[in-house]
């Protein structure tokens, strides 16, 4: 009787083991299918925290309570994560993707870790679609990501948005001032790749492609020509399901600044919840 009873007392306690064990797992590693985590893509020689001051903002000019979690891909393609480890109360969580070598000459190997780090994200939250900023280069690194690897990873990107992002390079006599990209004085090496490639993009995909004007002379933000980055239309107009492109002028639009701009960061709310 006294043997019955100490295994019974056994079993009881690897039960409630089992089921503590169970609830810190779930809160380590929630899965929400419904989920729609937004992917924030730094461009060249950003960090893991070139995004904190706009999800900061959005946090409090649109009551936005995200979870921010970060990943930064090393060079011998590991992981490394910080921040707020995501939970299953939260569906639109913010989650930046940065890498160890933020090189301009590594954009190409940027994308393939991107990838990367959205299987790992995948096996560990199980979202099925998810959104996407890139600033600057971090834009090139997300078009080289759906016309290159969009393939290999398990969820689909459904909308993106595209910051000052440099299509045809940053040469302003490339790109000219003319309001007509049919004009445009060359197409580099760079946007014919991406022109090339554009059958690769997923066609279901929305795009919002923003630039700043700075001295609204249809120039430049200071570092990107305007033409270069409206150059993203000849990539994604016609390709995907939507496009839609927007010139910001003003002193806060110049290239480190305009995701401060609170014009953009409506625009932005705007096409990302709608």
């Amino acid at each position: 009787m006294k043997k019955q009873f100490l295994i019974m007392i056994s079993l009881l306690l690897l039960f409630i083991s089992g089921c503590q064990s169970n609830k810190t797992e779930a809160a380590f590693s929630p899965r929400k299918e419904t989920a729609i985590p937004i992917i924030l893509v730094p461009g060249t020689n950003a960090t893991e925290n070139r995004f904190d001051e706009f999800t900061d903002d959005l946090k409090i000019s649109y009551l936005h309570k995200a979870d921010a979690l970060k990943v930064t891909v090393k060079k011998d393609q590991t992981l490394s994560y910080s921040g707020k480890a995501l939970t299953s109360k939260n569906h639109r969580p913010f989650i930046v993707i940065a890498f160890e070598d933020n090189s301009e000459k590594g954009i190409l190997k940027q994308a393939e870790w991107l990838a990367i780090a959205l299987n790992d994200l995948y096996e560990k939250y199980h979202f099925s679609t998810f959104d996407a900023i890139g600033h600057s280069n971090g834009g090139l690194v997300l078009t080289n990501f759906l016309e290159y690897h969009s393939t290999e990873i398990e969820p689909h990107l459904r909308k993106l948005v595209t910051v000052s992002t440099p299509y045809n390079d940053t040469d302003e006599k490339d790109n000219g001032s003319a309001h007509d990209l049919k004009k445009l004085p060359k197409k580099t090496n760079l946007l014919q790749t991406f022109i090339d490639r554009k059958g690769f993009i997923p066609k279901s995909i929305s795009v919002l492609n923003i630039t700043g004007d700075l001295k609204n002379n249809h120039v430049s933000d200071g570092i990107v020509p305007v033409n270069s980055a409206l150059a993203g239309e000849l990539i994604y107009k016609g390709t995907v399901s939507s496009y839609s492109s927007k010139i910001y002028n003003g002193n806060d639009t110049g290239h480190s600044d305009i995701l401060s701009n609170k014009h953009v960061q409506t625009r932005i709310i705007h096409f990302l919840f709608k």
